[in-house]
């Protein structure tokens, strides 16, 4: 038998009256008017640092104690049965709540935040990916641009073939080519958010055909199309993206977008992303009748310039699938 000291509290009033209560061997309260209660219909509140020990009973009375160790034991014995069985229960539910919120983050950075990010992307307002496109334009023009260098006649053919890629496409986007010396980034291509797509010297030079250089730009307008740009920033801010989710607020947007001109040199879309583009590419280049098989064929110089002298991968397919599966699905017929 165990007994607890301390004040009794009849629920009316702050009057007190000390007590003790018996805990026989059974698991059964005495209280001092001689009814008899399970350890169990009492609630036994957490320890408060040294402040004294609280058990609501059932009639709304309260008993105050300061013997934590033994109202613990008694607690361990009979609420939760006898030996470890608390802690190991406790543990095990500690444990699966550690696994669901681990799951539930994964989950929710692997489907949550693509699906919230998609639905802002394609809910902002052109105006706030016009502006944040500028920036990065001029970003890009002032440390990693140089002008270009093709003849004009060049550039002339090029936008020709741009115009008749972006003619009658029905998302409003306002297309614009520009070519670029690209320095550093070499044979590449960019898609800025609002629709201005960037188109390196060395890329051009480097396709064997002008259907090569279609299959490029139509792969950069499925990205436009898609919003990926948009879709890739707004991912890795996951703060923001929930802020605009849940006031509505589009224009909490700007401050993300600020990251765009990092983001497009240092990051790369996802394979998702990429296949989703390439797919776009295919359908846009047969319905203008051109030949997607000189995309794959520049696909295959860009893969062997890497291999010369130890070069780097290029850019432009740091992130893309393999060079093979790509030249499988624009040789379809």
């Amino acid at each position: 038998m165990t007994e607890l000291e301390g004040y009794l509290y009849d629920g009316q009033s702050s009057a007190r009256l000390q007590v003790r209560l018996q805990v026989d061997d059974g698991g059964r309260v005495r209280l001092p008017d001689g009814t008899l209660l399970s350890w169990r219909s009492l609630s036994v509140g957490a320890p408060l640092g040294s402040g004294p020990r609280y058990l609501e009973l059932p009639d709304g009375k309260r008993f105050e104690t300061r013997q934590h160790t033994d109202v613990d034991n008694l607690d361990r014995r009979w609420r939760y049965g006898s030996g470890g069985q608390r802690l190991e229960s406790r543990w095990r539910w500690v444990l699966l709540s550690v696994l669901l919120v681990i799951l539930g983050g994964g989950a929710g950075v692997r489907y949550g935040l693509p699906a919230l990010a998609k639905a802002v992307a394609f809910a902002l307002p052109a105006s706030i990916s016009e502006h944040s496109s500028r920036q990065t334009l001029a970003t890009l023009d002032r440390w990693v641009f140089a002008s270009t260098q093709l003849p004009q006649a060049r550039q002339q053919a090029l936008q020709a073939l741009f115009t008749e890629l972006t003619n009658d496409q029905p998302d409003g986007f306002d297309y614009r080519l520009y070519f670029r010396d690209g320095g550093a980034l070499d044979a590449n291509a960019f898609a800025l958010p609002s629709g201005e797509i960037i188109l390196t010297d060395q890329l051009v030079r480097l396709s064997p055909h002008p259907d090569a250089v279609a299959g490029v730009l139509a792969h950069e307008i499925g990205h436009v199309q898609q919003r990926h740009g948009l879709r890739r920033v707004l991912q890795s801010s996951a703060l923001p993206l929930l802020i605009i989710a849940a006031t509505g607020d589009l224009t909490a947007a700007s401050s993300v977008l600020a990251a765009l001109p990092t983001m497009l040199i240092e990051s790369h879309y996802s394979r998702s992303f990429e296949r989703e583009a390439d797919r776009f590419a295919l359908a846009l280049l047969q319905a203008r009748e051109r030949d997607p098989a000189q995309l794959a064929e520049l696909l295959r110089r860009l893969e062997s310039r890497q291999t010369e002298a130890g070069a780097a991968v290029p850019a432009w397919l740091q992130s893309h699938p393999g060079t093979e599966e790509r030249q499988t699905l624009l040789q379809t017929k």
